[in-house]
């Protein structure tokens, strides 16, 4: 039976799901959920407002109990987070796209009547993917985009080593069995970073973990070998035995970096927009020219709030 590639509804469906297509992108990768993300962000860079305070309390019963006298200090200050503003068009000829994303528009289940992905989903879900493991490589990573320099995580952790309290780790490389020379089990030091953390988080229940794939796979590798798993129902989640840290993976950091960082999801800002007409996701077809054509324009940054309040791992 032969195939077409139906192209007239693309249009249509995107421009009706565009601001669910981009806040997918934009919000929904493996990292952005545990941290805290600040929508309507704009401009180049932006300063976010903190406070803090000594929470000094008046003595009851003494004999300034009565009446007014300031006490205690409150401290405001501020976070700065550059925006990157990447752009991303594409055009592809129509025949590419027949022998790409045919194969895709059929299920597993179609030849028995189940019901086939239209091209337009599956175009404007390949697109959103893209977008969405751009935002995840960028957090750690960061990019450096019309001679800009973004500082991701990574960065941010080394530049702030020096300057401040953050605490580096040497763990060498994480194995899931008995550790060999230069080596550690990942279970025993996902444990020492943890008791590396910093009193003010050590109790908090939205601590992470972030580390790459292979160190992901190598301390659930331990753990199941330890009978001390502790999954959430959520496979890309686990706790490290024990404690409230949360590990996550992120494909951000290569299988070959060690880079890792718990803090708390609280202490990592990633800015966004999504709400100005700078923003944008589209996909169409260009009958003029026989394309079908994307483009896709979004805003993204990320922010350590308190530097002081992280362990950082980056011994390679």
């Amino acid at each position: 039976m032969a195939t077409t590639l139906t192209l007239t509804g693309l249009t249509g469906y995107v421009e009706e799901n565009a601001f669910e297509l981009l806040s997918k992108a934009v919000l929904e990768t493996n990292l952005a959920q545990y941290v805290n993300v600040r929508a309507g962000l704009q401009g180049n860079s932006v300063d976010i407002p903190l406070m803090a305070d000594d929470f000094a309390l008046k003595n009851d019963g003494s004999a300034t109990y009565c009446g007014w006298s300031d006490n205690g200090t409150t401290t405001i200050s501020q976070v700065n987070m550059k925006l990157a503003h990447p752009k991303l068009q594409r055009a592809y000829c129509v025949n590419t796209l027949r022998d790409t994303f045919m194969s895709q528009q059929l299920s597993a289940g179609a030849y028995n009547g189940e019901e086939a992905l239209p091209f337009e989903a599956v175009a404007a879900n390949y697109f959103t993917q893209k977008v969405s493991n751009y935002n995840e490589i960028f957090m750690i990573l960061g990019d450096t985009l019309g001679g800009v320099t973004y500082g991701g995580l990574k960065a941010q952790a080394a530049a702030a080593v020096t300057a401040t309290t953050m605490t580096g780790i040497d763990q060498g490389k994480w194995v899931a069995g008995t550790a060999g020379a230069g080596e550690i089990n990942a279970l025993d030091a996902a444990l020492a970073v943890f008791q590396s953390a910093p009193a003010e988080i050590a109790l908090r229940d939205d601590n992470i973990l972030i580390v790459s794939v292979a160190a992901y796979k190598a301390l659930l590798g331990a753990m199941v070998k330890a009978n001390l798993y502790n999954y959430t129902g959520n496979v890309n989640e686990v706790f490290i035995p024990s404690t409230n840290v949360r590990v996550v993976p992120s494909a951000g950091i290569a299988a070959t970096d060690n880079f890792k960082l718990l803090t708390s999801g609280a202490n990592i800002i990633m800015g966004t927009d999504l709400t100005s007409d700078f923003d944008e996701f589209r996909v169409w077809y260009s009958q003029d020219n026989d394309e079908v054509r994307a483009s896709m324009k979004w805003a993204v940054g990320v922010a350590i709030v308190e530097p002081g309040l992280c362990v950082a791992v980056d011994e390679q």
